[in-house]
C-alpha cells in the first residue's frame, strides 16, 4: 500500500480496489501501521479518521470503539457492542485480551457506518477488519525484529513461513513485550502502567487444487500489567467524612499537580487476560460460483481491579469474565447475467456464553457480588446483496439481512454478604430487517460517485448492571438509519500522484442503549437503559498525495455534530450534551526517502501529527473535571532499509515527542461518596526506542 499501488480490500466481503466500493473505508497495511507506530488497537484512530478508542470501565487493557458516535462502553455480555472487531473474517464479541493483535498483518481496515448486511453481526457504527498474513506456498520467507526502548522496553516479534510438499504451508507468528510502567503508585511505591503479553499464531494453509483452498489459524495472547493511572483533576469540597475527608483528596489533587507520573491509588489496579481462538476458512470454486465457510471458536479470560484512584481504601471493584463465542458462516458468491450482476448471499450463526461478575468493596466493607451476569446468547440471520451494473459507468448495490437475537441471562447480587438482593433470571428474542441500497457512478475507471441508504441494528438485551429487581430491565435494540454520500479519486495530476476519498452522513439514531453510572444506597452500579433518539451528521476526507516519488503526504480530517432529540434517563430535565465523541480530528503525516546511493540502502524520515478535540464523560451536563481537553500528539521516525544492499532494518521511533500531557478519558466520580473527585485517565507519555529488523 505505497504511493498508489492498488489497494484491495474486503469491506463487502469479496476483493475490491478500494475506489470501485461505495462505502466510506480506510485501509492501513502492516508496514504502514510500523511507519506511523502504531502498535495496539488502543492507537487505531491515530491512522483512522472516524476511529476513537475509550477504556471498557476505565480499563486501559479493555477498549471499546467509536465509529460516528455509536459506543458501548459497559463490557458486559448483556449488550452487544456498537462496532465489530473481526480477525480473520470472524467477530470477536468481547474486546478482553484483543489489544496485541498487530504483528505480521496485512492489512487494517476500518469501515464506517452501519453494517446491517454483510457482516456476520449488526452492528450500528461500523467494523474493524484485521487481516493477517496468510502462509504461502513454496516459498522461505519472514522476519525477526527486536525493539528497545524507554521505560525499560523490550520487545521482539517475528515470523516464519515454510512450504511442506508443493500444497501446504505453514506460518508462525509471535510477539514477546516487556515493559516497566511510566507511572508511581505513592501508596504502594509499584509501577503502574506496566505491559507484559505473549502472542502467538499458526496458520496452516492447505491448498489440494486450484479450485479449493483450507487456512486454519490458531491464535493466542496472555497478558498482565498495573494498570490505573488515574489522577485526580478536580474535588467536589461539598463531600466530606471521616470515611472520605476532603483533606486527603485536597491533598492528592495537590501532588498530582505537582508531579503528574506520581498518583496515590489503594491498589495498583492489576489486570491479567488471555484470548485464544480458531479460525477455519474453506474456500471452492465450482465454475463462476464460490463457496465459502469460516468457523471461529474464542475463548476469554480476564481479571481487573480498580479503585476510586484515593490513597484511601473508598472503593474497590474487581470484574471477571469468561466468555466463550462459536461462530459459523457460510457464504455463495459469483457473477451472473453475462457479467451484470455481482451477488453475494449466506447463513450466520452465533452462539457465546459469558459470565461477568462484579465484586465491590465501600469503604473497607466487605466484597459484594453486584453483579453476576451469566448469558448465553445466540444469533441466526439470512443474508443477500446483489450489485446491478445498468450501464458501463453506473451500478446499484441491493442488500437485506433478516436477524433472530436469542438472549438468555441469569442474575444475581447481594445486598449484604449474608442478603441477596436479585437471584433471577430472564431471556428474550429480537428480530429485525436490515438493508442496504446504493447508486454508484463511475465516470472513469479511477473515479467513483456514491450516494447509499443503510439501517443497522443492534440487538436488544438486558440491564447488566442491575443489582434489584427493579432495575433488571430489557433494552430495546438500537435502530440506526444512515443516509451517506461519497467521492473517490485516484491518478496524476501532471506529475503528482494522489489519491483521495470524501463523504457525509446523516444518521437517525433511535432506542440509544445508554451505560450510566450510579449509586444505590452504597453500592456502585452501571445502569444501561434505553436512553434517547439522537441525530449524528458528519463528514470525513482523506488525501494521499505524492508530489515526486521521494515524498508522500498523507492526511485526513474527520467531523462529528452528534446531538439528542430526546434523552430520558428518569432523572436528568431537559437535552444533554452527547457524550463520548469528539467533534473535530485529523491527522497531518509526511515521510520523505533521502537521496542515499542504492548500495549503501534507503533512508526514509517520517513525521506525524494527531490531534482530536474535547469530549464529555457522561451524558448529563458536565460536573467539574468531566469534559476532557482536546489535545495533539506528535510522533517521528528515522528508517534505514537494506542496509548495504541486504535485508537489514534499523529504525529509531517516538511518539508523544513533545511530551505532552492530556487524558484519554474520565472517571466521574465527583457527586459520589467513595468518590468526591474526577479522575483523569492520562494519555502516553514521551516514548522512543530503536528497532532493528531482517527480513529473509
Amino acid at each position: 500500500m505505497n504511493g498508489l499501488d492498488n489497494i484491495v480490500v474486503t469491506a463487502r466481503r469479496r476483493d475490491e480496489s478500494i475506489v470501485d466500493v461505495p462505502v466510506s473505508v480506510t485501509a492501513v497495511s502492516g508496514d504502514q501501521l510500523q511507519r506511523a507506530n502504531i502498535s495496539s488497537v488502543a492507537d487505531l484512530g491515530r491512522v483512522a479518521p472516524e476511529v476513537r478508542t475509550y477504556p471498557v470501565q476505565g480499563r486501559q487493557s479493555t477498549v471499546s470503539f467509536i465509529i460516528r458516535g455509536q459506543i458501548e462502553t459497559s463490557g458486559l455480555p448483556t449488550s452487544d457492542p456498537a462496532v465489530g472487531l473481526y480477525f480473520a473474517e470472524a467477530v470477536q464479541a468481547r474486546p478482553q485480551g484483543s489489544g496485541k493483535l498487530f504483528y505480521d498483518l496485512s492489512s487494517i481496515q476500518v469501515v464506517s457506518g452501519p453494517q446491517g448486511t454483510l457482516f456476520g453481526r449488526n452492528h450500528t457504527g461500523g467494523a474493524i477488519l484485521i487481516a493477517p498474513e496468510a502462509p504461502k506456498l513454496g516459498k522461505v520467507e519472514g522476519y525477526v525484529q527486536g525493539t528497545y526502548g524507554n521505560y525499560d522496553r523490550r520487545e521482539l516479534q517475528g515470523a516464519l513461513n515454510v512450504p511442506l510438499g508443493d500444497k501446504v504451508a505453514l506460518r508462525l507468528a509471535g510477539n514477546l513485550t516487556r515493559r516497566d510502567g511510566w507511572l508511581t503508585n505513592a501508596t504502594t511505591g509499584n509501577e503502574l502502567r506496566t505491559d507484559h503479553s505473549d502472542s502467538f499464531r499458526v496458520s496452516l494453509l492447505l491448498e489440494p487444487s486450484d479450485q479449493f483452498r483450507n487456512v486454519t489459524i490458531v491464535d493466542g495472547f496472555k497478558g498482565h500489567s498495573n494498570d490505573g493511572g488515574v489522577t485526580v483533576i478536580a474535588v467536589n469540597p461539598a463531600i466530606n467524612s471521616p470515611v472520605n475527608p476532603l483533606s486527603v483528596r485536597l491533598a492528592a489533587l495537590a501532588a498530582q499537580q505537582a508531579d503528574r507520573r506520581r498518583v496515590a491509588q489503594f491498589t495498583d489496579s492489576p489486570s491479567r487476560s488471555s484470548n485464544y481462538g480458531v479460525t477455519n476458512t474453506s474456500t471452492l470454486e465450482a465454475g463462476d460460483v464460490t463457496l465459502k465457510n469460516i468457523f471461529n471458536y474464542r475463548r476469554i479470560r480476564s481479571d481487573d481491579t480498580a479503585d476510586a484512584s484515593l490513597p484511601i481504601n473508598t472503593l474497590i471493584q474487581r470484574v471477571k469474565v469468561k466468555a466463550e463465542q462459536v461462530t459459523n458462516e457460510f457464504q455463495v458468491s459469483g457473477k451472473a447475467l453475462d457479467d451484470k450482476l455481482d451477488y453475494i448471499a449466506g447463513a450466520y450463526f452465533f452462539w457465546e456464553q459469558a459470565t461477568s461478575t462484579t465484586f465491590n468493596s465501600v469503604f473497607a466493607s466487605p466484597f459484594l457480588i453486584s453483579p453476576l451476569d451469566r448469558a448465553t446468547n445466540e444469533s441466526k440471520s439470512l443474508f443477500a446483496q446483489v450489485d446491478y451494473h445498468l450501464s458501463q459507468k453506473l451500478s446499484m448495490t441491493a442488500g437485506a439481512r433478516y436477524t433472530i437475537d436469542d438472549r438468555n441471562v441469569y442474575q444475581y447480587a447481594q445486598s449484604s454478604p449474608t442478603a441477596v438482593a436479585l437471584n433471577t433470571g430472564k431471556s428474550a428474542t429480537f428480530k429485525k430487517p436490515t438493508w442496504t441500497l446504493s447508486l454508484n457512478y463511475k465516470p472513469d475507471a479511477d473515479t467513483l460517485l456514491y450516494v447509499t441508504n443503510r439501517r443497522g441494528y443492534r440487538s436488544g438485551g438486558f440491564n447488566g448492571g442491575a443489582t434489584t429487581p427493579a432495575t433488571f430491565t430489557e433494552l430495546r435494540p438500537e435502530i440506526l438509519t444512515d443516509y451517506e454520500i461519497g467521492f473517490k479519486s485516484q491518478g496524476r495530476l501532471g506529475g503528482m500522484r494522489y489519491r483521495t476519498s470524501m463523504s457525509a452522513f446523516h444518521s437517525i439514531y433511535e432506542d440509544i442503549q445508554r451505560n450510566v453510572f450510579t449509586v444505590i444506597g452504597t453500592t456502585p452500579v452501571r445502569t444501561l437503559f434505553n436512553a434517547a433518539k439522537a441525530h449524528i451528521n458528519g463528514a470525513q476526507a482523506e488525501l494521499f498525495v505524492s508530489p515526486i516519488r521521494a515524498i508522500e503526504l498523507t492526511g485526513f480530517v474527520g467531523y462529528t455534530d452528534a446531538k439528542y432529540k430526546e434523552f430520558n434517563d428518569g432523572t436528568l430535565t431537559g437535552i444533554p450534551p452527547f457524550a463520548y465523541v469528539p467533534k473535530w480530528n485529523y491527522r497531518l503525516s509526511g515521510r520523505v526517502i533521502l537521496p542515499v546511493p542504492e548500495n549503501i540502502g534507503e533512508v526514509s524520515a517520517q513525521a506525524d501529527y494527531f490531534h482530536t478535540s474535547s469530549v464529555i464523560r457522561q451524558d448529563r451536563p458536565p460536573l467539574p473535571g468531566e469534559v476532557i481537553p482536546g489535545y495533539g500528539v506528535l510522533g517521528g521516525r528515522i528508517t534505514f532499509d537494506k542496509i548495504g544492499g541486504s535485508n537489514l532494518r534499523v529504525a529509531v521511533f517516538g511518539t508523544n515527542l513533545t511530551n505532552k500531557t492530556y487524558y484519554t478519558a474520565a472517571q466521574a466520580f465527583y457527586s459520589l461518596p467513595f468518590g468526591g473527585l474526577t479522575g483523569g485517565v492520562l494519555g502516553d507519555p514521551r516514548m522512543y526506542g530503536v528497532e532493528v529488523g531482517y527480513r529473509f
